[in-house]
């Protein structure tokens, strides 16, 4: 039933963005996912690190302009979410960068955004303000992982030789809604295509997948469980082409188009 949901809807974006008046593009990010604690054991070794999972995200997007200031934007993402576990260890100071082992699992999101996107005037060197809000379907791939770190025996407080931090992953599969809000700056080439950069926050609503994590640390076991809601910020990129059989603008045009409107007294 997934599957096809997800044709269905590649199919309905692949047509409508061979319509007039829309314009199309790639889109790359970097963000970090964040994932909270739901179950085990509250107390956690001093050694033990959960921070945000760096990944990244990229698509095809789509966009028709609705009015001078008002824009819809689509398309589809491949966004990367995950857990990311550590443990602290002795170290050498000739080696700084190397006092945690790290204990990592990735989920693959395929999402399907749309949004509206409110936009100023260009200016002078044609750039604008944009931000926008929308709503997000997230397919989530059934999945089932298990991730095995071998601790040093010279752990930092950690004086069983048998260490060990221990990761499962599991998602069973879900179709899911997210939120976001958008908003950046654009830039309007002579072409006619355009560059815009922005910041991207999303809001999970549902639980994407859990994992398990499960380590020693002064000869006692630690147990802790993590849900993803696939909450995350992070950093776009995009490049869109000129809008589907529009004409290259000739450079009188780009000037009357970002250039202000003549004081009249």
């Amino acid at each position: 039933m997934k599957k096809h949901i997800l044709t269905i809807a590649l199919a309905a974006i692949t047509t409508i963005s061979f319509a007039q008046s829309w314009s199309w593009g790639l889109t790359i990010g970097t963000i970090g996912n964040d994932s909270k604690f739901t179950g085990g054991m509250t107390n956690a070794a001093a050694i033990f690190d959960h921070p945000t999972y760096g990944s990244d995200s990229w698509g095809v997007i789509f966009r028709k302009t609705l009015s001078t200031h008002f824009n819809f934007e689509t398309g589809f993402k491949g966004v990367g979410l995950g857990f990311q576990y550590g443990i602290a260890q002795n170290y050498s100071l000739l080696t700084p960068l190397q006092q945690d082992n790290w204990n990592q699992a990735s989920l693959m999101t395929v999402q399907l955004p749309a949004s509206i996107i409110w936009n100023s005037n260009y200016n002078c060197c044609n750039r604008r303000w944009y931000v926008g809000v929308g709503a997000s379907v997230v397919l989530v791939a059934k999945q089932n992982t298990t991730i095995n770190t071998a601790i040093s025996p010279d752990a930092a407080g950690n004086t069983n030789t048998s260490s060990y931090l221990d990761q499962t992953l599991q998602s069973n599969g879900v179709l899911a809604f997210n939120a976001h809000i958008v908003f950046g700056v654009e830039k309007l080439l002579k072409s006619g295509r355009m560059l815009n950069v922005g910041v991207w926050l999303n809001g999970g609503l549902s639980p994407l997948a859990t994992s398990t994590v499960t380590y020693t640390a002064e000869n006692q076991t630690y147990t802790h469980t993590f849900t993803n809601y696939g909450n995350f910020a992070g950093l776009t990129a995009s490049y869109f082409f000129k809008p589907l059989g529009a004409r290259k603008p000739s450079p009188k045009a780009v000037e009357a188009a970002v250039s202000p409107a003549p004081y009249v007294k």
